[in-house]
């Protein structure tokens, strides 16, 4: 009907031309008036919204770990919306009271960029304070600590242990602790203990210079001569296995040379030693090295001690009461014995002094008394009473009167 009444009358016609030339303008119009009510807000606010959630959360990570506070700035200058922002933090986040402070203050001037980096300092300088606060605390705890480290007793050092200096070839160049080389081992020199346990006393403190038994065997073998060196060249040169193991080396080392037992000869020396013209201290040394290899009981050690002493010994120990353990009894017998060296020292000198000194010394005279000092001649003996006769007893005399 519309086009039929355009089409017959002159006022459609003209309607025609002016829907033609004004539609285009009014209908952009329309469009640009729909876009900006209806079709803009459906796309942006889910924006600002997707924004302002996104700092939530950046916020509330920023509070707990002190981090993300580059990329917290950022989501804030991206923000389109600062008192939408701060309208909603404000009801939904633990940051509200501060942000929303800040955003009161952003209503309170035009809402730009010149007041976020005042925001920005203000959460820095919490962040600082925080920390600051935390080193406070360690540092207080730090100084009651070394209080009352200060406060206890310093307990007493004991003297380092004296240690033997020897070259430098027997040490590894790490080794702290210095040790004499063993004595050279030959067949000659007797028993084969005493090589053996210098030889352990390297190799439990150098370890770093003993990697492997062979290393252990190959220093015994440079601290041998005579007749026992000849016998370890010829293991170590046809690649023996006992020279790959060391209790294998010191076992045949022992069976070779050692055909002695240590305690049945230890027992049958143990059993006739005897002190002689000796020192106690001497003799006690011998005794306790001999103990050691006996294997005999207490008892049995103390009997052997005091049979092996001088006969003047024994008779000072007899009056006391003898102790129940060995080393009581050969302290005892060496203070006896220094005792009675030391008086015999003394008669010595007295018998060694010349004759001058030993007439009598002159007669002692006070320093208040005035009277002189009486003669040195002897006086005359006064004359002597009637002797008497000794008495007897069962003989009485009679007076003849």
């Amino acid at each position: 009907m519309l086009r039929l009444f355009c089409a017959k009358t002159r006022g459609g016609n003209m309607l025609v031309r002016c829907y033609r030339g004004k539609l285009s303008v009014w209908a952009a119009l329309c469009v640009l008036v729909l876009c900006w009510f209806y079709i803009f807000p459906v796309y942006r606010l889910p924006r600002d919204k997707d924004i302002v959630e996104e700092v939530l959360r950046q916020g509330e990570a920023w509070q707990k770990n002190q981090t993300g506070i580059d990329h917290y700035r950022k989501l804030l200058t991206e923000c389109c919306e600062p008192r939408k922002m701060f309208a909603v933090t404000k009801e939904n986040s633990p940051m509200g009271k501060v942000l929303w402070y800040d955003g009161e203050f952003y209503h309170s001037r035009t809402v730009n960029n010149e007041t976020y980096p005042l925001f920005v300092q203000v959460e820095f300088q919490s962040a600082v304070t925080n920390q600051v606060n935390h080193l406070a605390l360690q540092m207080q705890q730090v100084l009651s600590h070394l209080k009352a480290g200060s406060s206890a007793p310093t307990p007493a050092m004991p003297d380092p242990p004296s240690v033997v200096v020897v070259s430098d070839h027997t040490t590894s160049p790490g080794s702290t602790l210095r040790l004499a080389p063993p004595e050279r081992f030959s067949r000659d020199s007797g028993n084969c203990r005493p090589f053996l346990v210098q030889c352990e006393l390297h190799f439990a403190h150098n370890p770093a210079a003993f990697v492997s038994d062979q290393a252990r065997v190959a220093f015994m073998l440079s601290h041998m001569s005579g007749r026992a060196a000849a016998w370890a060249t010829a293991e170590w040169s046809r690649n023996s296995p006992i020279c790959q193991s060391l209790n294998m080396f010191t076992q045949t080392l022992s069976r070779v040379f050692d055909h002695s037992s240590p305690s049945r000869e230890a027992s049958r020396v143990i059993m006739q030693i005897k002190q002689g013209q000796q020192r106690v201290t001497d003799y006690a040394i011998y005794f306790r090295t001999l103990a050691a290899d006996s294997g005999w009981n207490t008892p049995a050690l103390i009997d052997a001690f005091m049979n092996g002493l001088k006969d003047s010994i024994k008779d000072q120990l007899a009056p006391h009461e003898l102790p129940t353990d060995l080393d009581s009894i050969i302290a005892m017998a060496i203070h006896i014995d220094n005792r009675l060296h030391e008086r015999q020292e003394e008669r010595t000198r007295t018998s060694a002094r010349p004759p001058s000194h030993m007439g009598r010394s002159p007669a002692f005279r006070h320093p208040w008394s005035s009277s002189p000092p009486s003669s040195a001649s002897p006086k005359e003996p006064a004359p002597s009473a009637a002797p008497e006769e000794p008495m007897q007893l069962g003989r009485a005399k009679v007076s003849p009167e």
